[in-house]
């Protein structure tokens, strides 16, 4: 923790990817999944305190801190612009280590059916490796919410 407090750099302890989903897309089932996965993962819940004493605390109950932007009406230059200048605005904020759900989802909507999916998270909750079995989780809840089944 004491690394953290010495050196807030950019991007420190973020990662990040943006995928393109295309084809008959849910949003709303995608939210529904990650907040279900929000729900079952304590890690996603977490804030850490560092005065006066280093702390890590898990909350129970969090709000996902999900956004839509619909960026169709943009020429495809001004959409890859906006992306791009979220993506920067928020590295360049970088990770809020006292706010819970330290993480960020964003759905940018370039088409009728093609969207791009903005996932930054603090690398101190979880890497890449259980990253993959995240988003294997909510490929699995988006399927069973999108076909309005439970699982």
């Amino acid at each position: 923790m004491e690394r953290l407090k010495h050196f807030p750099r950019e991007g420190l302890y973020m990662v990040w990817d943006l995928l393109t989903m295309i084809g008959n897309f849910n949003p709303g089932a995608f939210r529904e999944a990650w907040e279900n996965i929000i729900r079952r993962h304590a890690p996603l819940r977490t804030s850490f305190q560092t005065h006066p004493n280093h702390r890590q605390r898990i909350h129970t109950n969090v709000r996902l801190p999900f956004e839509e932007v619909d960026l169709r009406d943009l020429s495809k230059s001004e959409q890859s612009q906006r992306v791009s200048d979220y993506v920067r605005e928020y590295r360049q904020r970088g990770v809020d280590k006292s706010r819970p759900a330290q993480f960020q989802l964003t759905l940018f909507r370039t088409e009728e059916q093609t969207w791009q999916f903005f996932w930054a998270f603090n690398y101190m909750l979880y890497d890449g490796w259980s990253g993959y079995f995240m988003l294997s989780e909510c490929a699995k809840l988006y399927g069973a919410y999108a076909k309005k089944t439970l699982l």
